[in-house]
């Protein structure tokens, strides 16, 4: 009963990710989502906020800003853990 339960909420996160799911997977850091106010950025396994940092700045700089951190990740945030950056 309670492997069943797993598996369907599991399941229930991957689908919320909708078209995102190989971001959820991937062993690497990437934009999650991002506009030119703001981007959140993966943060898979032995990431750090300096991996995430790294592509935060690059998003950011599209449109000539720096990325600051304004919310670290969390093992509570499902689907996946992310760190978000404010782009000024």
């Amino acid at each position: 009963m309670i492997r069943n339960i797993a598996i369907i909420a599991a399941f229930s996160s991957l689908a919320a990710c909708g078209g995102q799911t190989s971001k959820v997977f991937s062993y690497q850091p990437q934009v999650w989502e991002g506009d030119e106010s703001a981007v959140s950025v993966t943060r898979p396994g032995m990431a750090s906020s300096y991996d995430t940092e790294k592509l935060a700045n690059a998003h950011c700089a599209n449109y000539g800003k720096v990325a600051k951190l304004t919310k670290l990740a969390s093992p509570l945030m499902i689907p996946p853990m992310r760190d978000t950056y404010a782009c000024e």
